[in-house]
């Protein structure tokens, strides 16, 4: 079924509940939407396992192709504001949306999509502040315990960064109940039981905050050439939910950046992965272009994801 919103939260039309708020008691304020924020993970090197290699090693893939079957692509976006301030308490708004979009043959069309607008803070400020809050969903900030701000607002960003996952999560669990086709995930598989098993989706980590690999393994994943993947590894996973993952290069590094186009790829433990991983390679690297509208990770973008990211946009008024 279709979920596609009908009412638009428009992000940027914050005048009035600017207004609504100073009316009880707060005081306005503003800061520039951090659209760009992901998800945040610190930098460390997490070892994984090789799968059948004795070394970390890489494979060319062969030529871009594209899936012969029907290929959906599903993707999220954040963003957040101050709207006020309660003594040196802020009240953060966050809107975030999930979709995908199918593409059939040639086609590429909205399939379902879901949006959240959430109003985060203390206790006391989302007290004040209840009667400007309506379909807003409301959620207590849990803060550290000294009252600076910007602890606030660091909290608040993981809060709205949290609500975006479980609400692709969601969607994609509604895209799977009523469709089979194969589905590319932007992120990593393994944050969902479901979607670490399912046979017919392929996740797309673009950061590479956590690395599988140290040493010469590393060196190896680094300067992985164009067009090639390494060998399959286990990552290492928080959650213990098992993925097979390889490296892969979308576009030329050389004079750039070791990570510069440089994309991991998951997929169900399975058999079939272990035999089709280039073929799958071969169809992410056919979907590197054309991009739109490059943006700060074109290296790493796919057009389908992009496709996402503008709908999305569009639906929360941008």
């Amino acid at each position: 079924m279709s979920s596609v919103p009908r009412t638009r939260p428009h992000v940027h039309h914050l005048a009035p509940l600017r207004r609504a708020l100073s009316s009880c008691g707060l005081v306005p304020s503003s800061m520039p939407s951090a659209g760009g924020l992901g998800r945040a993970d610190d930098a460390a090197v997490r070892p994984a396992s090789l799968v059948g290699d004795a070394v970390l090693s890489s494979f060319p893939c062969g030529p871009p192709v594209g899936c012969p079957e029907a290929l959906g692509f599903l993707d999220g976006i954040q963003r957040h504001q101050i709207v006020a301030y309660d003594g040196p308490s802020p009240l953060v708004l966050g809107w975030v949306a999930a979709g995908v979009l199918l593409r059939t043959g040639r086609e590429l069309k909205p399939t379902m999509a879901g949006t959240a607008q959430l109003a985060i803070g203390r206790e006391t400020v989302l007290a004040k502040a209840a009667d400007a809050l309506h379909g807003f969903e409301v959620l207590p900030l849990e803060p550290p315990d000294d009252l600076h701000p910007a602890h606030d607002l660091d909290v608040a960003r993981g809060m709205v960064d949290r609500r975006r996952a479980q609400l692709e999560e969601e969607i994609g669990q509604r895209f799977r109940a009523t469709s089979s086709a194969w589905l590319l995930i932007d992120g990593s598989l393994s944050h969902s039981t479901a979607w670490s098993q399912d046979p017919r989706m392929l996740g797309i980590a673009k950061s590479h905050a956590i690395l599988p690999f140290d040493g010469r393994a590393l060196t190896t994943y680094l300067q992985l050439p164009e067009g090639c993947r390494t060998s399959l590894f286990r990552p290492a996973t928080r959650g213990g939910r098992e993925t097979f993952s390889w490296g892969l290069r979308l576009r030329e590094w050389m004079g750039k950046d070791p990570f510069h186009g440089l994309v991991r790829i998951e997929a169900a433990p399975t058999e079939e992965t272990r035999r089709r991983a280039s073929e799958y390679s071969q169809w992410i690297l056919a979907e590197r272009s054309p991009l739109s509208a490059p943006d700060v990770r074109w290296d790493r973008q796919l057009y389908g994801m992009r496709a996402v990211e503008r709908y999305l946009g569009a639906i929360l008024g941008e």
